[in-house]
């Protein structure tokens, strides 16, 4: 338990974004919370049309089972 002047979080996922034009759009969401940091997400997306995006990186498809899961299940 925290004493005094200390505290814990077991969770701190800050998100980071930046579009640049309308092509290119960069995303990094490290955990700080942990004994080692790492990421979440981390990738670079390029829209050449609307329709088409390719996007590399380490991140979680919008309807897997961990993006509905609780963390604590």
């Amino acid at each position: 338990a925290p004493t005094g002047n200390e505290w814990r979080t077991r969770r701190l996922r800050p998100v980071f974004e930046l579009n640049v034009g309308t092509q290119w759009y960069l995303r990094v969401m490290p955990d700080l919370a942990g004994p080692q940091d790492r990421f979440f997400d981390s990738y670079l997306e390029y829209a050449p049309v609307k329709t088409l995006k390719l996007r590399a990186g380490k991140f979680k498809m919008p309807l897997s089972p961990e993006y509905i899961q609780n963390d604590t299940e």
